[in-house]
């Protein structure tokens, strides 16, 4: 008997008087007795098998292993790796590049022109109500308006999601519809597309000694902004530095009093002398002619000949009351370049564009742009963002490099193998590459940003590569050969990566799905950084192992090498170096095996005292939050641009002149600093407000930051009077459309201007005061000079002056009135009018001014008094409410939490009014926003990771001890930051969430390891974690330190834009430094304690369902019971259940009566009293009293036996070691051993016991055992009898019988052998001769007369190799392959169909019957159609013959019965059927055995309909049948040949599986490795189908590789699915059970 029959026969009869068995153990039960022993039992008489292979059925399945088929395919592989370098490598060509990613909000600036009109008019007449149409449109986030003299400004901000061009059709739309509630302008609101508070990426500067600004001008604004303006990318070009030409006429007020003239006189002269309308055509019938005239007046010395009026006859021309010159329509305008004046071209990018791009498709049009300028006209480049963004980039890629040769430097530290560090110095660097080609899919660009992601990356997508090849290289290292070591270290670590992978790309799942500024800012990072991991994953999975079997060398072979090597060892310089080096290595491998045993021995001191390590645990946590609340908070690192973008405030009463002079002084002070190369500004208004654009030297050569070029010019600056410069660094990332001349923004807003004005001055001089703010600025202009006029009406009346006729006055006289315009071919021009130059510079000249009156000239100053006054030069919106809003920069060493709390501190202590309210803009708003959402950010995170480990490993325990291993690495990057001075911005929360990518990585490495040994090896919690700690060690501390090597550069790095690298790599090496040290042992600890608190609570779970008894064995069976352990462990239950007396554990107190002497001596007189009194009462009644020979009296006395619980724990003690050793004496009767489980179990329950009382068990034992294996015995035998099963029949000799095939069968196989024949033989056969052939050899087929048919064939197949091996030497020999060289059908493939038309059954001779050779070579099974209505199946059986009758319509079963006549024939068996359905003259017709199937299946779906419809009527009442195979019997890869058909084939080696050829071919298309069997028990290895096709005989699989295939891996889980539905079903079943 088989040891699964033994099993089998154990638990069919142990079982079957008990009921009610814990559904696990029922349930194996089950599948052990499913099974019936169609052998039956020979008595012991088969010798047990001594080595019987370990199962690895339930959670010991050894997953698939996706690495294999690349492993086995490695030109495929290494193709398919080349292919994505190549791919990634094209796309790194054509990424465009920019300082940080496409970002930009859609921006829209519209401006509208009433000129003369004052600030508080255009606000209220022109930005309200465009406001007020523009607030209408969907997705607008912000709008803001400035007004001041004669202009308005709207920005609107659009939400990141909407189109620019929808926007901006909308915006027209909207001014469309609001032009009606405009007032008169000259022309309307226009808008572009573009951000004015944004930087120029790009400034070009027009400089001339000859030709005059105004001249240069012209240039620039007809023909160069025009052409730039049409490049793609560019949003708007801004001029500033003078206005287009004009003819000036400068009017002399004295002589146009003297002739009795107004301006007004003057500008209708000049207006009716200039016109330009159509003048017609005329024409006859020959020509026509086109009219002209000289309307157009277009020279100044031909406006002044125009005549005004006549005085005494005389003529009175425009020269004689002014001049007349051409110069610029405004002198208040003007730009210097390095101290010179200049025109400046700034240009500015549309929201989208790239930067890069758009400044280079400029540049190129600069030698063109030369072309159509005079030649005195210098143009040069003022100003270029490309060079610092270029330069950032370029420093971002050396980190990147310098990561990756740290990264491999590290990898090649610990393996000390070259070949091995070859392999992740490949993976590395083809996963990055590849990167390149999904970013150009998904229209990134090289930024900041997305280089820093990559560089980073370089640890991650290492470490899943030395994750990789570390356990291949430990499997060398056990002397397993490359190939085995590849498939099996890929297979074990293949989830671990996975996991691994999966669960840091669901860091950035909140990012992704973040919306707003955060979201559109770092999506790309995370993406970037997403795409790396996931193709590493792929890599370290495909390329890795594959590179691992190619390249890397048995344990042997790398012996033997050093052998040689030591055996012929070279002499000289190179022996000398080779030594050192090997010396070198050899003392490092022993520093680090050191430094391991180290580690393993501090981790079993905290293993000790796992209260110290979890309360260390709780500090660590308690001071992450603490760190949290007191780090200095920022929003994003102050950048290096090379640039410096500044604000110049003049004084509100400063004339023109002297802003102009102090803007030359601030320049050359700006220019005389060493770190400055350029400096551009300009300066436009009366109000003298000026921008200043400084471009720095290289950083390499200034040495120095440009916020420490600031603060050096800084104190020099504030040198002159009169002027406030604000400097700041230029931004890449600047958020909001308000212009401010400091970097952050706060906005105060209210209904009343007044008060704004009053609480924001207020506000301004509190936050001036405090030394954490710098350069505090505000947008608040009401304090500049204004002469006021008030006209007496009543006078104006008498004289016959309008309103109209003042206003018009002083503005032709002041207001440089566009009096006319000039048509030209490249532009338009105008005549401006106004007073000369020495009347416009102080208010006496207003006395100048003449009024046209009723009785001629009425001086000015005669209707109305003059005096000084104060006016707004300005009037802000924002949100349609008025505001005020102050600016401000960061002091050094202070960060924008600070500045937020202080300026919410003033507010609240100078009590504004709650009408007016304040709010963050621009970047200091985003940084407010942000603050609120970091913590959730950091806590979504955590639970992404946390949803997706639980989903990974189908726990919620282990998830929460990988993700213990962050809060050391979040105060680790805390501390870090704080020590090195850095705020916590965005930048460094980005390395807090990559750390928590990091850091579980190595508690996922831990974790995995213990839990596969918990599982497989059937290892203590304590043991598999101390386990997992010594063996991943090195790949942890490897994977760390390639990672913290990895953020090295950008934590050192001190190049352009190292500011914005350096937050994450400090956090990132300060994390993974402080985690590093701490979860090496709080992750094995807190390991621990959630396992135990797990387990804890399942077994309450289940003791509180089943009992403690049986939930100790359903918990022993869920951690992996084998075969042997279950037929014990039931063994020992039922013993239990004989054995056990309740009365025995009861721990009630007992009363006992003891004699006493007078010297305290007692003795204990009676026992076991179950009360107190009935102790009393029995010693009243003794009345025993006793005198010794010492004279010492003897007395009764009653007291508690506190021996009771004792004797409790001493029989539990008792039992166990009786129910064990009757499970081992069973176990061992019927030749099962259970020694190695049982010995141990009985010699610690029997701990303490002295012999006397194992003696006294032995009884106990010996006949309870023999009870048990009576019961097992009688009652297997009556399971057997039951199921027809007779254990002691003799064995029946067989003859084995070949049976022909089906006739249809015969013919079809004869037809293609004529067919066949006909080619071969070159025979020309009429129809009726081939039909005749075929006949013939249906007949010999059905007969067996098949000798010459072989023959033949045989003949055929050695022909065809001949001509084969022929034709492989004449192509070898160049010739071209012969088409006609091969006939249509293969003679092997005729061969083998022949062979498979017979098939041998056997059949029993008996002793009473001799049957002829025709006997035994007819069919014994057949299918017969009778009266063309039933078919009848007939067969035979041990009895003689059976049948089942089957109905031809419906094919359902009708009958079936048995003929107990063995000796008829069988077509007697027939004829006597047919009678006993009392057929008379049956016709009977042969039916095709394949119509066999049909009926079948039609006769078990109809008893399944019968079985489900009892079952629903009984589904209260009975428990699911379990019918499906055993889970303990093994899936063969091919259920048609078995072990024994290989051995009898002639191979013996165990550890393969035998196939078929079908099949062979079916496992080597799905990847396996198939191997053809020899019969000398050798094999080789299958690289060809056609191999397959050649051999004959026997093929194989790897046990190992069939039970890593997902076919393997799906039968078991089918097993499972199955089996769990079952116990759910007996768990769910309320019927009466009973415990074992």
């Amino acid at each position: 008997m088989s040891l699964s029959d033994k099993i089998r026969a154990i638990l069919s009869g142990l079982l079957r008087p008990y009921r009610g068995v814990p559904p696990q153990l029922q349930n194996k039960a089950a599948r052990q007795d499913s099974a019936d022993p169609d052998e039956g039992t020979d008595g012991g008489e088969e010798t047990l098998i001594k080595s019987v292979r370990p199962k690895r059925f339930g959670p010991e399945v050894l997953p698939a292993n996706p690495s294999s088929i690349f492993i086995r395919r490695p030109v495929a592989t290494t193709l398919l790796t080349i292919a994505l370098a190549l791919a990634g490598a094209v796309a790194f060509r054509l990424l465009p590049i920019a300082p940080l990613p496409e970002m930009d909000f859609p921006v829209i600036f519209v401006k509208a022109n009433l000129p003369g009109a004052g600030p508080e008019s255009m606000a209220a007449t022109v930005a309200t109500p465009l406001e007020r149409a523009l607030g209408h449109i969907a997705g607008v986030n912000e709008i803001t308006s400035r007004s001041s003299l004669g202009s308005a400004q709207v920005i609107m901000q659009f939400e990141a999601s909407r189109d620019i061009n929808g926007a901006a059709r909308d915006v027209q739309a909207a001014i469309n519809a609001a032009r009606s509630t405009l007032p008169t302008m000259p022309s309307n609101p226009t808008y572009r597309k573009v951000n004015p508070s944004g930087a120029p990426i790009l400034i070009l500067r027009l400089t001339s000694d000859t030709v005059p600004n105004y001249e240069m001008y012209d240039a620039a604004e007809s023909v160069l902004s025009q052409k730039i303006s049409q490049i793609e990318g560019v949003g708007e070009v801004n001029i500033g530095g003078a206005e287009l030409p004009a003819i000036r006429v400068d009017v002399i007020p004295d002589a146009l009093t003297r002739v009795g003239l107004t301006m007004s006189d003057v500008s209708s002269c000049i207006k009716s002398a200039n016109s330009f309308i159509p003048h017609g055509f005329v024409g006859n019938h020959h020509h026509y002619w086109i009219i002209g005239n000289n309307d157009q007046l277009k020279k100044p010395e031909e406006y002044a000949d125009l005549i005004l009026t006549y005085r005494d006859g005389a003529a009175v021309r425009l020269g004689d009351v002014a001049k007349v010159s051409k110069g610029p329509q405004s002198t208040r305008a003007i730009a210097l370049a390095d101290g010179k004046p200049a025109i400046l071209l700034m240009v500015f990018k549309s929201p989208g564009a790239n930067v890069i791009s758009t400044v280079d498709r400029v540049k190129a049009l600069i030698p063109s742009m030369k072309q159509w300028l005079p030649e005195d006209v210098h143009l040069d480049v003022g100003m270029d963002k490309s060079i610092t963004i270029r330069a950032s980039l370029g420093e971002v890629e050396k980190s990147l490099l310098l990561s990756m040769a740290l990264v491999i430097l590290v990898v090649f530290l610990f393996l000390r193998n070259t070949r091995a560090t070859s392999i992740p110095a490949v993976a590395a660097p083809v996963s990055l590459i590849g990167t390149f080609a999904v970013m150009y899919v998904c229209g990134y660009t090289l930024d900041n940003l997305s280089l820093m992601a990559l560089t980073i990356a370089t640890g991650f997508v290492v470490d899943d590569a030395i994750v990789v090849l570390e356990n291949i290289v430990r499997r060398l290292e056990l002397g397993e050969t490359p190939l085995r070591a590849s498939l099996r270290g890929s297979r074990e670590v293949c989830f671990t990566v996975v996991s691994m992978s999966l669960s840091l790309v669901a860091i950035f799942i909140p990012i992704l799905c973040m919306p707003g500024t955060l979201g559109s800012l770092f999506r790309e990072f995370a993406v970037v950084l997403s795409v790396a991991v996931l193709i590493s994953m792929a890599v370290s999975l495909t390329t890795t192992p594959m590179m691992c079997a190619s390249l890397l060398r048995g344990k042997a072979e790398v012996s033997l090498e050093r052998e040689t090597r030591a055996f012929s060892g070279k002499t000289g310089f190179i022996g000398f170096i080779e030594r050192l080096f090997g010396g070198i290595g050899l003392r490092w491998g022993h520093m680090l095996d050191s430094l391991r045993d180290a580690y393993v021995r501090s981790l079993n001191v905290v293993l000790r005292h796992r209260r110290l390590t979890m309360f260390v645990f709780v500090l660590v946590l308690a001071g992450n939050v603490w760190l949290y609340i007191v780090i200095p908070k920022g929003f994003f690192p102050q950048q290096d641009t090379g640039m410096i973008m500044g604000g110049i405030r003049m004084d509100q009463s400063l004339s023109f002149q002297a802003s102009e002079r102090k803007l030359r002084h601030i320049q050359s002070i700006i220019r005389n600093d060493p770190a400055v190369s350029k400096v551009s500004s300009h300066m436009a208004g009366g109000r003298g407000s000026s921008g200043i654009f400084i471009t720095l030297k290289p950083l390499d050569e200034r040495g120095v930051s440009a916020q420490q070029v600031i603060d050096r010019l800084r104190p020099k600056l504030l040198s002159v009077p009169g002027a406030q410069i604000f400097l700041q660094p230029d931004q890449d990332l600047r958020m909001g459309g308000r212009s401010s001349r400091s970097q952050y923004q706060y906005t105060l807003q209210g209904d009343s201007i007044s008060d704004l004005r009053v609480w924001g001055q207020k506000l301004k001089d509190a936050l001036s005061k405090n030394s954490v703010l710098t350069d505090v600025d505000s947008d608040l202009e009401e304090r500049g000079l204004e002469t006021m006029l008030t006209a007496n009406r009543d006078l104006m009346s008498r004289y016959g002056v309008t309103m109209k006729e003042f206003d018009n006055a002083l503005g032709l006289a002041f207001g440089e009135t566009q009096a006319d315009t000039i048509y030209h071919a490249r532009n338009q021009y105008k005549v401006v009018l106004e007073y000369d130059s020495p009347w416009l510079q102080a208010p006496e000249s207003l006395e100048k001014v003449h009024l046209p009156g009723r009785d001629g000239l009425v001086p000015l100053k005669s209707v109305a008094d003059i005096g000084p006054g104060f006016s707004a030069l300005s009037v802000n919106h924002q949100g349609q409410f008025a505001a005020v809003t102050i600016s401000f920069n960061l002091a050094k060493g202070h960060s924008l939490s600070e500045a937020q709390t202080i300026i919410e501190d003033t507010c609240a202590s100078l009590g504004i009014p709650e009408n007016i309210f304040g709010s963050f803009q621009g970047n200091a708003k985003l940084f407010a926003d942000t603050i609120k959402t970091e913590a959730i950010l950091i806590l979504a995170a955590i639970i992404a990771l946390y949803i997706v480990l639980g989903v990974l490993y189908e726990s919620l325990i282990h998830p929460l001890t990988i993700l213990s291993t962050l809060p050391p690495a979040g105060g680790g990057a805390l501390i870090a930051l704080m020590l090195c001075g850095k705020e916590f911005s965005v930048i460094a929360l980005i390395g807090v969430l990559l750390l928590c990518g990091l850091v579980k990585k190595n508690a996922i490495l831990v974790i995995d390891f213990a839990l596969t040994a918990e599982r497989m090896e059937h290892k203590t919690s304590l043991e598999a974690i101390s386990e997992a700690c010594r063996l991943r060690f090195r790949p942890i501390m490897m994977t760390t330190f390639a990672a913290m090597f990895g953020a090295v550069p950008l934590a050192l790095g001190q190049g352009d834009g190292a500011e914005l690298r350096q937050p994450l790599g400090i956090a990132i090496v300060g994390g993974l430094a402080v985690s590093q040290l701490l979860t090496l042992y709080t992750t094995p600890v807190i390991f621990l304690w959630l396992d135990g608190i797990s387990k804890r609570f399942s077994g309450a779970l289940l003791r509180r369902r089943y009992g403690a008894r049986r939930a100790g064995l359903i918990l022993a069976i869920r951690e992996g019971m084998s075969e042997v352990q279950t037929v014990s462990a039931a063994v020992h239950e039922v013993a239990h259940s004989k054995l056990h007396d309740p009365k025995k554990y009861e721990a009630e107190p007992t009363w006992k009566i003891v004699m006493v002497s007078e010297g305290g001596i007692k003795h204990d007189y009676r026992l076991d009293f179950a009360t107190e009194a009935e102790a009393e009462q029995a010693a009243a009644e003794d009345g025993w009293r006793y005198v010794d020979e010492n004279q010492f009296e003897w007395r009764l006395e009653v007291e508690e036996d506190h021996s009771a619980v004792k004797q409790t724990a001493r029989n539990r003690n008792t039992e166990e070691v009786e129910a064990e050793s009757i499970s081992y004496a069973v176990c061992q009767y019927f030749g099962i051993q259970t020694g190695e489980n049982s010995f141990g179990y009985i010699a610690t329950w029997s701990k303490d016991k002295d012999l006397k009382e194992l003696k006294a068990s032995l009884e106990t034992i010996n006949k309870t055992s023999c009870e048990l294996i009576n019961d097992i015995e009688r009652n297997y035998k009556e399971i057997c009898k039951e199921r027809g099963i007779e254990l002691n029949a003799p064995k029946k000799e067989t003859v084995p019988v070949v049976l022909p095939p089906a006739r249809e069968q015969a013919e079809s196989f004869a037809r293609e052998y004529v067919l066949y024949a006909q080619a071969i033989r070159v025979e020309t056969l009429s129809e009726t001769e081939i039909q005749a052939q075929i006949t013939q050899y249906t007949d010999k087929i059905l007969h067996h007369d098949i000798a010459d048919m072989v023959l033949f064939l045989e003949e055929q197949k050695q022909a065809k190799w001949e001509r084969d091996e022929e034709m492989e030497m004449a192509l070898d020999n160049g010739a071209a392959p012969d088409a006609d060289n091969s006939n249509f059908v293969d003679p092997e493939h005729l061969s083998a169909q022949l062979a498979s038309l017979y098939h041998t059954e056997y059949q029993e001779i008996s002793a009473n019957a001799e049957h002829s050779p025709q006997e035994l070579s007819e069919p014994a099974e057949a299918l017969f159609l009778l009266n063309d209505a039933t078919y009848l199946h007939i067969q035979p059986c041990d009895t003689g013959w059976d049948y089942t009758l089957y109905d031809k319509e419906t094919m359902k079963e009708l009958d079936g019965g048995q003929l107990d006549t063995p000796e008829l024939s069988r077509s007697a068996a027939v004829r006597q059927i047919c009678e006993g359905l009392e057929l008379e003259n049956p016709s009977v017709q042969d039916a095709p055995l394949s119509m066999i199937e049909t009926l079948q299946d039609a006769a078990c779906q109809q008893m399944q309909e019968q079985v489900s419809q009892q079952t629903a009527e009984t589904a209260d009442t009975q428990l699911p049948d379990a019918q499906e195979q055993s889970l303990d019997e093994y899936p063969m890869p091919d259920s048609e040949v078995s072990v024994s058909d290989m051995q009898g084939y002639g191979y013996f080696y165990d550890g393969m599986l035998p196939v078929t050829r079908e099949r062979a071919l079916e496992l080597d298309a799905a990847g396996l490795t198939v191997y053809i069997l020899h019969e000398d028990n050798t094999e080789s290895m299958v690289f060809d189908t056609e191999e397959i096709m050649e051999h004959g005989g026997l093929f194989g699989v790897e046990h190992e590789e069939w039970e890593q295939s997902p076919a393997f891996h799906e039968k078991v889980l089918e097993r499972q699915d199955r089996q769990l539905e079952r116990e759910q079903a007996f768990l769910a079943h309320e019927g009466s059970c009973f415990a074992i």
